[in-house]
């Protein structure tokens, strides 16, 4: 994926990421803690979408 470009309105997986980290953001807020958009982070970047 680090050859990618990141599109986030174009290419359907910058769209996914862009969406779950969107969703993970209410959880960090609520909680205050950054643990939902860093799982989010750690399964993109392992390459498990």
């Amino acid at each position: 994926m680090s050859d990618q470009l990141f599109d986030r309105f174009n290419d359907r997986i910058s769209r996914d990421i862009r969406n779950d980290l969107s969703k993970s953001l209410f959880t960090c807020l609520r909680e205050r803690r950054p643990a939902a958009a860093r799982t989010v982070a750690e399964r993109y970047l392992a390459g498990h979408p």
